[in-house]
């Protein structure tokens, strides 16, 4: 029974995610779109601990399909960049640059706005801005 239920879990996590599409970006736009999902790992926040304050990363609050949703992308992004990087050694800053502009098709999901729970998570405005290409508001 323990190897079916792995064997289930493995067709789950590299199944698709739901509604995935593909979309063409420019790479420098899916650099932040990755570095605004790796921000939704949560925020800092300052506690009292004794006589000191410190600081911890206080986790947003997502349902387990919105972290895995969040994971999935990230790892998509992650292996454009990567892509991207490999390509680019080598190359002189200028065509660098001209890399970062050009598109990139890239598959990502779509995380609605009612998943976020902006009520419940201080999500900055930028890290919004940034996810927009993935955001659908609902």
């Amino acid at each position: 029974m323990g190897i079916r239920l792995i064997a289930a879990l493995i067709t789950i996590g590299l199944s698709a995610p739901a509604f995935a599409a593909e979309i063409s970006l420019p790479v420098n736009d899916i650099v932040a779109i990755g570095n605004a999902l790796v921000s939704l790992d949560g925020y800092d926040r300052s506690v009292k601990d004794g006589t000191q304050d410190r600081v911890i990363k206080e986790p947003y609050k997502f349902s387990p399909g919105v972290r895995l949703t969040i994971a999935r992308d990230l790892t998509a992004v992650k292996a454009v960049v990567a892509d991207v990087q490999a390509t680019a050694r080598g190359l002189d800053k200028a065509a660098i640059d001209k890399l970062g502009l050009e598109k990139q098709p890239i598959v990502l999901a779509p995380i609605l706005t009612k998943d976020l729970s902006l009520d419940q998570n201080p999500i900055p405005p930028s890290v919004l801005s940034a996810l927009n290409p993935v955001i659908v508001v609902e």
